[in-house]
């Protein structure tokens, strides 16, 4: 068998492999609809958690839910649901845009999430986050 013929198999096996991705829609991202759909995916993991409240982003790619005692996090990475319950201990900053609420954290798995709020609701979480962090 020639080599152009290993080339050619080669790639088309890739193309099939990236097609049935497509077709199958694993490649599509997921989104959180609603603040009930952000709770429910919170609670799925963290079924004791009480959460008070909470905002999704404008973009439906994070939603952030106040604990009482704590800062819930939802967020999409790719068609998966990310889950964090933050303490203190887990962030390095927050700092806000506007309606941009950045926050930096010291999990490598993922370091920062970028929530775009509306500018109420940016104030209230930065206000949570920093009575959070200073808490004694």
């Amino acid at each position: 068998m020639s080599f152009l013929v290993v080339q050619i198999i080669s790639i088309g096996g890739v193309l099939a492999v990236i097609a049935l991705t497509w077709a199958v829609g694993w490649g599509r991202a997921v989104k959180i609809a609603s603040l009930e759909e952000a709770v429910a995916r919170f609670s799925a993991d963290f079924p004791s958690a009480e959460i008070k409240g909470g905002a999704v982003a404008k973009n439906g790619g994070s939603a952030i839910l106040d604990l009482g005692k704590g800062v819930g996090l939802v967020t999409v990475l790719g068609d998966e649901f990310v889950t964090r319950k933050l303490r203190p201990v887990d962030i390095k900053a927050v700092k806000r845009d506007g309606g941009n609420l950045m926050l930096e954290m010291k999990d490598s798995t993922l370091a920062k999430a970028c929530l775009a709020l509306e500018n109420v609701a940016a104030e209230k979480y930065e206000t949570l986050f920093s009575n959070y962090l200073t808490a004694p």
